[in-house]
């Protein structure tokens, strides 16, 4: 049984060219930036959104029934739960802000050094490059 081995990023450049690779990369970051939002949803906001409570609670209990007067789970996990608490919907929306631009910027912030550091080499003389 052949076993399969993760590829490094200086091979696929090989492989693939710089390109590519830089393609391949940015997804990856993509894929992991995603996967970061997905656990701050889960661990912080999934608990605030289900302790909260509505402004109107007429529109709650209208929003929560399905055609056959069954009560909808899901209505009761959106941010709808906290507007009436304007503390907790404040420290919700700022916790979002930072937690999200601070993803985003690091997404950003690893992506360009990798670029940079292979368009430095691509021009060093020190060092053979294929492309």
């Amino acid at each position: 049984m052949k076993v399969l081995r993760h590829i490094t990023d200086e091979e696929l450049k090989l492989v693939a060219g710089t390109d590519a690779a830089l393609y391949i990369i940015f997804i990856r970051y993509a894929a992991i930036f995603f996967l970061y939002i997905t656990l701050i949803n889960s661990i912080i906001f999934l608990p605030i959104y289900v302790t909260g409570s509505p402004k109107n609670t007429t529109d709650i209990e209208e929003a929560e029934k399905d055609g056959k007067n069954k009560t909808i789970v899901i209505a009761l996990l959106t941010s709808i739960n906290i507007t009436g608490i304007p503390v907790k919907q404040i420290i919700v929306f700022v916790t979002m802000i930072i937690f999200y631009t601070l993803g985003a910027f690091l997404l950003m912030y690893f992506y360009w050094r990798r670029s940079m550091s292979w368009r430095h080499r691509k021009h060093s003389h020190k060092e053979t490059f294929y492309d």
